[in-house]
């Protein structure tokens, strides 16, 4: 199995969005981890981690 996976930068402007995401998403004990979660699903983009309680959350998606 291949992936055609891109990686870019992108200008967060909906910083107090996501700020209230990832305290309603709860996902991880880690404000980091939550950040970068909420920051995640606000964009739409997927995740390649291998944090387990991440991948195995609904409300984001992985790639790994």
């Amino acid at each position: 199995m291949s992936y055609n996976i891109v990686v870019s930068c992108v200008d967060v402007k909906g910083t107090a969005a996501i700020a209230r995401l990832a305290v309603s998403m709860a996902l991880h004990a880690d404000p980091a981890d939550r950040l970068i979660a909420a920051t995640a699903a606000y964009l739409g983009a997927r995740l390649v981690t291998k944090d387990r309680r991440l991948r195995a959350s609904a409300k984001v998606k992985c790639l790994w």
